[in-house]
């Protein structure tokens, strides 16, 4: 029962934005990953966070019109999917620990999970834009 009713609002929330005219359909092709809204108590954090929603959609537009144009091979554009994918799973993992220390679970161990994850997010962006300099 629990699965049919997540499956129904699954593919509603995939049509839904499949009408939305600033999404491409070759973004559910290509399985490209995208942040969802969360909530900060910290208005900075929320700010920055804000600031990342702006940026995955500045992203993944930039390299939909470069793909689209021809300026992405097939290849490169399986490269900066990966790359781009990963960049946004450590963008998220990156501010769920955030929101940790927000709940009160402060300490080394939620320090270092934020330092690894907002290091890898890093490395992943620069590859993101290694491949889109090219």
């Amino acid at each position: 029962m629990f699965s049919s009713s997540f499956s129904m609002n699954a593919h509603a929330t995939i049509i839904e934005q499949m009408f939305d005219l600033n999404t491409w359909v070759e973004e559910y092709n290509l399985n490209i990953s995208s942040l969802e809204y969360n909530s900060f108590s910290n208005p900075a954090v929320q700010k920055t966070y804000d600031k990342f929603i702006i940026l995955d959609k500045d992203l993944k537009k930039a390299f939909m019109t470069e793909y689209r144009s021809g300026k992405i091979s097939y290849y490169e554009m399986q490269d900066l999917i990966t790359a781009y994918n990963n960049f946004v799973y450590y963008t998220s993992k990156t501010f769920s620990y955030i929101s940790f220390e927000e709940r009160g679970y402060r300490g080394k161990e939620t320090q270092n999970a934020i330092n690894n994850s907002y290091s890898q997010m890093r490395q992943n962006y620069a590859k993101v834009r290694h491949i889109l300099s090219k």
